[in-house]
């Protein structure tokens, strides 16, 4: 019942307030789980640590959080966690060297380019053919015109 209220909020506000779900709730609810497991998170980390400062709150730290989620794909957990680890894995090992937010930059506006739902999603993976990013690289040099 939850999952399919959350659905429904997701797909449409209105239409599952005309349901008869109550959005409030629901919406108070996962606000409050997202919360626990932020703090949780924090916790962990603290302790990993040993301690938290304002470098952990960083800029770039938070826009490389979003970019994982982004070209995972909001609805898929996995693509994000796929993404997260390789690229905190190729950071990790030196492969970049100081080029990181570039790297992670660039290979964040090709993603979002030619895969917008996300890397992971196998729609993505068909409709991304030659022809579906040649037409895109066309409509962006020629200005959003086709």
């Amino acid at each position: 019942r939850v999952g399919r209220a959350l659905r429904a909020i997701h797909g449409s506000e209105e239409a599952a307030n005309a349901m008869g779900v109550n959005t409030p709730r629901y919406k108070l609810m996962v606000f409050v789980l997202s919360a626990v497991y932020a703090s949780v998170a924090g916790v962990f980390l603290t302790h990993f640590n040993g301690g938290i400062g304002p470098s952990e709150a960083a800029v770039m730290k938070s826009v490389s959080y979003v970019a994982i989620v982004a070209v995972g794909g909001m609805a898929n957990l996995w693509g994000a966690l796929v993404i997260g680890i390789l690229l905190n894995y190729l950071s990790l090992r030196g492969y970049f060297g100081s080029y990181d937010e570039f790297v992670f930059g660039g290979i964040l506006i090709v993603i979002m380019l030619f895969f917008p739902d996300g890397l992971l999603k196998k729609e993505s993976f068909r409709e991304a053919g030659v022809i579906r990013a040649l037409r895109r690289i066309r409509e962006l040099f020629a200005g959003g015109r086709s």
